[in-house]
């Protein structure tokens, strides 16, 4: 006997005999079962009536698709939903993400210039907003990797319990979505082989968090030449009255190469409150909190590096989000590396005050556009001892835009000394140098001898003339 399950909400009929069903709205559903033995079929319809599992009114989630090959791309907003069963009101869409809305509707179209573009939509129900946010690129006569993107529903997980909708908005900007494949992993190896899947749309029931309060699920999506993931934190528990943050970021070039600096932007937002810290990791550095919605990162080399933006809340709700940069290989000469080329410095004469000046000049080559202490490269100097190499007290270090340029240093203790020139670029070939120079007390010559009067003078030597004669 054969089963056909219409849940009367948009999906594909299931043919289960026994389904499972995550309906993503609250609402009445008319649901009709089929049933065929092969000679005969019967049918039967009930009503469903779903509830929103949120004590309070809930935001929208705004889903945004993507399609065309640029420079004109077209977007989709229609699979936006609310939680709740309300009805969204409003899509509107920011392309030059700018703050300000450039089109309205569920479906819209824009003509982009060449280059890394982020498109927002924003979503209105019941009073309550939504964003998403895309990044489209248009190189012309260039194979562009896909851009792997996810939600999910309901929010929260109860363990063995809750069977999770994941709601797939990857896209090729190649191919749209005909040409891609998909791996997932929930991050639940209880759940043993149900904890990967290659679906679009999946569907699962988390199991056993380890007593973290989430699960990291891993997205990878590929178009066979080319593959971008992305890592959300889904919840365990019961929803609050804080709805948590959603984690977000972007970064341009979306294709970059090595020694290209690249440019990553927080895009997250809290529905109910604020974003008070922010935690980054890219490819092993860590940019920690609160300083840093945007900033610049080099990659030295080519390679696929792991990009990580964890937020919190002012309730201390926490999100969570991964995403795959891949980086290709630098042209060459591409880029002008900063260095150090000399460093000099002068010996110094204590003079009566009993202080010195010794002349140090630095000068660099190269720079790194776009990145801080580095275009031009800035030079941090300083005065050590020149045994122990240890900081001397009372001299203070000086910073300056290495150009080249001189600076005098005071000294009040003679000895010897080495300048030691430090680029504050962290991407630099010679990264340090120095030089030694001494201080000395000043030398005042030989005592002057008392004057004699010439007429004391011929005394004398005839006095010695006349004993000496006188001897003789």
């Amino acid at each position: 006997m054969t089963h056909s399950w219409n849940f009367d909400d948009g999906t594909p009929p299931e043919t289960d005999s026994d389904p499972l069903h995550v309906f993503y709205q609250a609402g009445t559903y008319d649901v009709e079962l089929t049933v065929d033995d092969g000679a005969d079929t019967d049918d039967e319809t009930k009503q469903v009536s779903v509830q929103s599992p949120f004590p309070v009114d809930s935001p929208p989630v705004a889903v945004i698709g993507v399609s065309g090959g640029g420079p004109t791309f077209s977007f989709d907003g229609s699979h936006s939903y609310d939680p709740d069963g309300d009805t969204i009101s409003s899509w509107e869409w920011d392309f030059d993400s700018d703050g300000t809305f450039d089109a309205s509707g569920q479906s819209v179209s824009h003509l982009f210039g060449e280059g890394s573009h982020d498109v927002v939509l924003v979503v209105t129900a019941n009073g309550k907003q939504g964003h998403a946010t895309v990044t489209v690129l248009w190189l012309p006569g260039t194979d562009r990797p896909p851009v792997a993107s996810f939600n999910w529903y309901p929010y929260y997980v109860e363990l063995n319990e809750t069977v999770v909708q994941f709601v797939n908005s990857s896209y090729d900007l190649d191919c749209g979505i005909t040409c891609l494949s998909y791996s997932w992993n929930f991050g639940d190896p209880a759940s043993g082989a149900d904890n990967t899947s290659s679906v679009r749309n999946p569907e699962h029931v988390f199991f056993d968090d380890g007593g973290r309060g989430y699960f990291d699920v891993m997205l990878n999506v590929s178009d066979g030449t080319h593959s971008s993931s992305i890592q959300k934190r889904v919840f365990v528990g019961q929803p609050t009255n804080n709805t948590p943050p959603v984690a977000a970021f972007s970064y341009s070039p979306s294709e970059p190469v090595a020694l290209q600096v690249v440019q990553f932007t927080d895009l997250s937002f809290d529905f109910d409150g604020s974003i008070v810290s922010r935690e980054w990791n890219v490819g092993g550095t860590s940019y920690s909190n609160p300083a840093y919605p945007v900033f610049p990162h080099l990659f030295v080399s080519a390679g696929n590096y792991n990009a990580s933006l964890e937020v919190s809340d002012d309730l201390g709700m926490t999100d969570f989000v991964l995403k795959t940069v891949n980086v290709g290989s630098a042209p060459p000469g591409s880029l002008d590396v900063p260095s150090i080329v000399s460093v000099s410095a002068t010996d110094a004469v204590l003079d009566a005050t009993g202080t010195g000046t010794s002349t140090v000049r630095v000068e660099c080559t190269g720079g790194i556009p776009g990145f801080p202490g580095c275009d031009p490269p800035r030079v941090e100097v300083k005065i050590v001892d020149g045994i122990t190499q240890q900081e001397v007290a009372g001299i203070p270090p000086f910073e300056n835009d290495c150009l080249p340029f001189e600076h005098d240093f005071v000294v009040s203790e003679s000895g010897s000394y080495r300048a030691v020139a430090n680029l504050k670029c962290p991407y630099c070939n010679v990264c340090q140098d120095g030089a030694y120079f001494s201080t000395f007390k000043s030398f005042t010559g030989w005592e002057n001898v008392p004057e004699t009067h010439p007429a004391l003078v011929l005394l004398v030597f005839f006095a010695v003339w006349f004993v000496l004669r006188k001897r003789a």
